[in-house]
């Protein structure tokens, strides 16, 4: 049975013979979404020139700038990053600028000038302005009522800058997760565990931000000591958990090592080119150990 049933995929590459069909695979085929939380001055910004070269040779990030004094920490090691500041886009209100922002990007798409990959810095700033411009120029006096606007405007950022076909990032604030006093619908009190995330305003728009990104990954900076492979001056490293870590949510639609090196071309190859990455990461490991061994035989 399983025989036929590859002879029939197998058939005219369309098993189905219908239009437009794909298969399946040990790779993606679609560009990975990604959400990397994290707390303030962890280093998210940074992680922006970790995609030069990525996904292929020659590829460069380009960053939306919510934040607009976000991206100059690249400047630091030394690293010039294209980036579209919001804030400096035409437009009248917040959410004007943003969608000028965005159509931009596709104007230069289609004039061949095609980033490698996008990076939204950060989410969370993004909100709370779309918010803030929604309440501005809201008649309703009630300040719930931008919640849902908002919500369409982010909605729409997302659907308009995954249709461009490239890798996403979106960098975000950490909420720490916690135990919270509850009352049940019978009215008794309780206890209810919630786990970290984004650190978002609005329940629908945190959901959004946790649910249509492929995978979540937790920055961290860990203490190793100076002078130890990849530490800084202060003797820490970055990492990423891809896996739910001290109540934090993680993880998603990819496998990757927990943690991962705090490098998002690392990840986009490892994500996009599946189990030949790991192979080959695995024969490099190999080769450098034969060649250590030699060297002190």
């Amino acid at each position: 049975m399983n025989q036929n049933r590859n002879q029939g995929n197998n058939q005219n590459g369309n098993g189905f013979a219908i239009p437009g069909l794909t298969y399946t695979g040990s790779t993606p085929s679609e560009p990975p979404f990604l959400l990397v939380i994290g707390d303030a001055k962890v280093g998210k910004s940074t992680t922006a020139i970790t995609l030069f070269d990525y996904p292929k040779k020659g590829d460069q990030p380009l960053v939306i700038a919510a934040d607009p004094t976000g991206p100059d920490s690249c400047s630091k090691f030394g690293y010039r990053v294209a980036t579209l500041k919001i804030r400096d886009m035409p437009g009248v209100s917040y959410k004007d600028k943003v969608k000028a922002t965005i159509t931009a990007i596709e104007q230069g798409i289609m004039n061949g000038t095609r980033p490698g990959s996008i990076v939204l810095d950060c989410v969370s700033t993004l909100i709370e302005r779309l918010l803030s411009d929604e309440q501005q120029t809201s008649k309703n006096p009630d300040p719930r009522a931008a919640y849902y606007p908002a919500e369409l405007e982010l909605r729409g950022v997302m659907n308009r800058l995954q249709d461009l076909g490239l890798p996403i990032i979106f960098l975000a604030w950490l909420k720490e997760g916690g135990v919270y006093d509850i009352r049940t619908p019978t009215g008794q009190k309780g206890k209810r565990l919630v786990l970290g995330g984004a650190s978002v305003m609005g329940d629908k728009m945190r959901a959004l931000v946790a649910g249509k990104p492929h995978m979540i990954l937790l920055m961290q900076k860990v203490k190793v000591g100076i002078g130890q492979p990849g530490a800084d001056d202060q003797g820490h490293i970055r990492q990423f958990r891809t896996a739910t870590y001290d109540n934090i949510e993680c993880g998603g639609r990819y496998s990757l090592p927990d943690p991962s090196p705090a490098h998002l071309g690392w990840c986009l190859n490892a994500i996009m080119q599946g189990p030949a990455f790991f192979q080959q990461q695995q024969q490099q490991q190999q080769q450098q150990q034969q060649q250590q061994s030699g060297g002190t035989a």
